[in-house]
Protein backbone atom coordinates (compact mmCIF):
# COMPACT_ATOMS: atom_id res chain seq x y z
CA UNK A 1 0.00 0.00 0.00
CA UNK A 2 2.91 2.06 0.60
CA UNK A 3 4.50 1.75 -2.46
CA UNK A 4 1.34 2.00 -4.40
CA UNK A 5 0.92 5.60 -2.22
CA UNK A 6 4.50 6.47 -3.36
CA UNK A 7 3.86 6.11 -7.02
CA UNK A 8 0.30 8.30 -6.82
CA UNK A 9 2.07 11.24 -5.00
CA UNK A 10 5.22 10.86 -7.94
CA UNK A 11 2.00 11.14 -10.67
CA UNK A 12 0.06 13.67 -9.02
CA UNK A 13 3.77 15.54 -8.56
CA UNK A 14 4.44 14.81 -12.57
CA UNK A 15 0.86 15.99 -13.77
CA UNK A 16 1.10 19.23 -11.85
CA UNK A 17 4.53 19.95 -13.16
CA UNK A 18 3.32 19.26 -16.94
CA UNK A 19 -0.18 21.49 -16.31
CA UNK A 20 1.70 24.15 -15.00
CA UNK A 21 4.30 24.44 -17.69
CA UNK A 22 1.48 24.26 -20.37
CA UNK A 23 -0.09 27.61 -18.19
CA UNK A 24 3.34 29.17 -18.40
CA UNK A 25 3.29 28.61 -22.24
CA UNK A 26 -0.09 29.60 -22.55
CA UNK A 27 0.63 32.72 -20.68
CA UNK A 28 3.28 33.30 -22.93
CA UNK A 29 1.61 32.88 -26.17
CA UNK A 30 -0.76 35.34 -24.96
CA UNK A 31 1.47 37.96 -24.03
CA UNK A 32 3.71 38.07 -26.75
CA UNK A 33 2.17 35.26 -29.26
CA UNK A 34 0.31 37.30 -31.99
CA UNK A 35 1.54 40.84 -31.41
CA UNK A 36 3.33 42.43 -34.18
CA UNK A 37 6.20 44.33 -33.85
CA UNK A 38 5.41 48.14 -33.99
CA UNK A 39 5.18 50.03 -36.94
CA UNK A 40 8.42 52.38 -37.76
CA UNK A 41 6.91 55.88 -36.31
CA UNK A 42 4.95 53.89 -33.30
CA UNK A 43 4.73 55.64 -30.52
CA UNK A 44 6.74 53.63 -27.69
CA UNK A 45 5.11 50.34 -26.61
CA UNK A 46 3.62 50.04 -30.25
CA UNK A 47 0.57 50.92 -29.21
CA UNK A 48 -0.72 51.74 -33.02
CA UNK A 49 0.59 52.47 -36.62
CA UNK A 50 0.76 56.77 -37.10
CA UNK A 51 1.26 55.90 -41.16
CA UNK A 52 -2.02 56.24 -42.87
CA UNK A 53 -2.95 55.50 -46.47
CA UNK A 54 -3.22 58.54 -48.35
CA UNK A 55 -3.50 59.30 -52.88
CA UNK A 56 -3.53 62.60 -55.27
CA UNK A 57 -2.95 64.93 -52.35
CA UNK A 58 -5.79 63.64 -49.68
CA UNK A 59 -4.81 63.57 -46.00
CA UNK A 60 -6.51 61.37 -43.16
CA UNK A 61 -8.54 63.18 -40.67
CA UNK A 62 -5.74 63.82 -37.60
CA UNK A 63 -3.02 64.04 -39.42
CA UNK A 64 -0.22 65.67 -37.69
CA UNK A 65 0.68 68.80 -38.66
CA UNK A 66 4.33 69.41 -39.43
CA UNK A 67 4.84 72.51 -41.11
CA UNK A 68 2.44 75.47 -42.09
CA UNK A 69 2.50 77.38 -45.67
CA UNK A 70 0.20 80.65 -46.54
CA UNK A 71 -2.11 78.44 -47.90
CA UNK A 72 -2.49 75.80 -44.85
CA UNK A 73 -1.21 73.22 -42.84
CA UNK A 74 1.41 71.15 -44.36
CA UNK A 75 1.25 67.44 -43.41
CA UNK A 76 4.45 64.42 -43.14
CA UNK A 77 4.43 61.67 -45.46
CA UNK A 78 6.13 58.36 -46.70
CA UNK A 79 7.08 57.28 -49.77
CA UNK A 80 7.99 53.30 -50.43
CA UNK A 81 10.12 52.88 -52.82
CA UNK A 82 10.73 48.95 -52.16
CA UNK A 83 13.82 48.87 -50.53
CA UNK A 84 13.47 51.88 -48.46
CA UNK A 85 11.47 54.61 -47.82
CA UNK A 86 12.15 58.48 -47.11
CA UNK A 87 9.56 61.05 -45.46
CA UNK A 88 8.27 64.31 -47.36
CA UNK A 89 6.17 66.42 -47.23
CA UNK A 90 2.27 67.17 -48.80
CA UNK A 91 0.28 70.33 -48.74
CA UNK A 92 -3.33 69.95 -46.83
CA UNK A 93 -5.84 69.69 -47.91
CA UNK A 94 -5.24 70.67 -51.41
CA UNK A 95 -1.52 68.71 -52.40
CA UNK A 96 -0.77 67.05 -55.70
CA UNK A 97 0.93 64.47 -53.72
CA UNK A 98 3.88 64.04 -51.83
CA UNK A 99 7.11 65.62 -52.59
CA UNK A 100 10.27 64.18 -51.12
CA UNK A 101 13.61 63.41 -52.15
CA UNK A 102 15.62 60.31 -53.60
CA UNK A 103 18.94 60.23 -55.06
CA UNK A 104 19.14 63.67 -55.61
CA UNK A 105 16.22 65.08 -57.26
CA UNK A 106 12.58 65.94 -56.36
CA UNK A 107 9.97 63.55 -56.26
CA UNK A 108 6.33 63.59 -56.29
CA UNK A 109 4.13 60.39 -55.31
CA UNK A 110 1.40 60.09 -55.54
CA UNK A 111 0.70 57.12 -53.51
CA UNK A 112 1.90 57.33 -50.01
CA UNK A 113 1.55 57.13 -46.77
CA UNK A 114 0.48 60.32 -43.90
CA UNK A 115 1.65 60.49 -40.42
CA UNK A 116 -1.14 60.69 -37.88
CA UNK A 117 -1.34 61.83 -34.50
CA UNK A 118 -1.68 64.91 -31.85
CA UNK A 119 1.20 67.41 -29.50
CA UNK A 120 0.10 65.40 -26.53
CA UNK A 121 2.26 62.49 -28.72
CA UNK A 122 3.78 63.42 -30.84
CA UNK A 123 6.82 66.75 -30.80
CA UNK A 124 9.80 68.32 -31.99
CA UNK A 125 13.02 68.83 -30.92
CA UNK A 126 15.92 71.17 -31.94
CA UNK A 127 18.84 69.61 -33.29
CA UNK A 128 21.84 70.03 -31.08
CA UNK A 129 24.21 67.89 -32.74
CA UNK A 130 22.94 64.69 -31.51
CA UNK A 131 20.33 62.81 -32.50
CA UNK A 132 17.24 63.22 -29.64
CA UNK A 133 15.66 61.11 -27.01
CA UNK A 134 12.45 59.27 -28.71
CA UNK A 135 12.83 60.46 -32.09
CA UNK A 136 10.80 58.85 -34.27
CA UNK A 137 11.57 56.73 -37.18
CA UNK A 138 9.89 57.74 -40.02
CA UNK A 139 11.65 55.98 -43.14
CA UNK A 140 14.00 53.27 -43.43
CA UNK A 141 17.13 52.27 -45.77
CA UNK A 142 16.86 48.43 -45.93
CA UNK A 143 15.80 46.87 -42.35
CA UNK A 144 18.32 48.09 -40.13
CA UNK A 145 19.05 51.79 -41.18
CA UNK A 146 16.04 53.84 -39.60
CA UNK A 147 15.44 57.38 -40.86
CA UNK A 148 14.51 60.20 -39.64
CA UNK A 149 11.95 63.44 -40.07
CA UNK A 150 12.78 66.93 -39.48
CA UNK A 151 11.29 70.35 -40.27
CA UNK A 152 12.81 73.61 -40.69
CA UNK A 153 11.76 76.95 -40.12
CA UNK A 154 12.49 78.64 -43.53
CA UNK A 155 13.68 82.29 -43.79
CA UNK A 156 10.96 82.34 -40.36
CA UNK A 157 7.75 82.20 -41.85
CA UNK A 158 6.62 78.22 -42.70
CA UNK A 159 7.96 75.55 -41.33
CA UNK A 160 8.84 72.90 -44.25
CA UNK A 161 9.40 69.37 -43.02
CA UNK A 162 12.09 67.05 -45.04
CA UNK A 163 14.67 64.08 -43.79
CA UNK A 164 17.35 64.21 -41.47
CA UNK A 165 20.97 63.25 -43.12
CA UNK A 166 22.45 61.82 -40.25
CA UNK A 167 26.11 61.70 -41.94
CA UNK A 168 25.66 65.15 -42.61
CA UNK A 169 24.11 66.29 -39.81
CA UNK A 170 21.26 68.89 -41.86
CA UNK A 171 17.99 68.50 -42.61
CA UNK A 172 16.98 68.28 -46.50
CA UNK A 173 13.35 69.29 -48.14
CA UNK A 174 12.36 70.24 -50.49
CA UNK A 175 11.15 74.26 -51.35
CA UNK A 176 8.38 75.07 -53.52
CA UNK A 177 7.02 73.91 -55.98
CA UNK A 178 5.48 77.11 -56.95
CA UNK A 179 4.12 79.33 -59.60
CA UNK A 180 8.56 80.52 -59.91
CA UNK A 181 9.03 76.87 -59.12
CA UNK A 182 6.84 74.33 -60.72
CA UNK A 183 9.60 71.44 -60.20
CA UNK A 184 10.35 72.57 -56.26
CA UNK A 185 14.03 73.00 -54.95
CA UNK A 186 16.16 70.66 -52.71
CA UNK A 187 17.48 72.88 -50.00
CA UNK A 188 19.14 71.73 -46.41
CA UNK A 189 19.97 73.62 -43.62
CA UNK A 190 21.92 72.67 -40.50
CA UNK A 191 19.35 74.70 -38.05
CA UNK A 192 16.35 72.07 -37.73
CA UNK A 193 13.88 70.02 -35.14
CA UNK A 194 13.46 66.67 -35.17
CA UNK A 195 10.37 64.35 -34.67
CA UNK A 196 10.05 63.18 -31.57
CA UNK A 197 7.87 61.23 -28.82
CA UNK A 198 6.27 62.47 -25.52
Amino acid sequence: MKQRANHSRNTLTALSVFLLGLALVAGSALGQGGAPPPAPGGPPGGTGNPWQPGQDGSVPEGFLEAGSSPDGAIALCLVDWGTSSDPGKISAPSGEGCWTIKSGAVELRTDYQVFVGDDNTFGWAPWQGDLPAKAVETGAFGNSNPKYACRVNHVGQVWIPGKFRANKGDCQYVLGPNGANPDGTITTSTQFEVLVSH
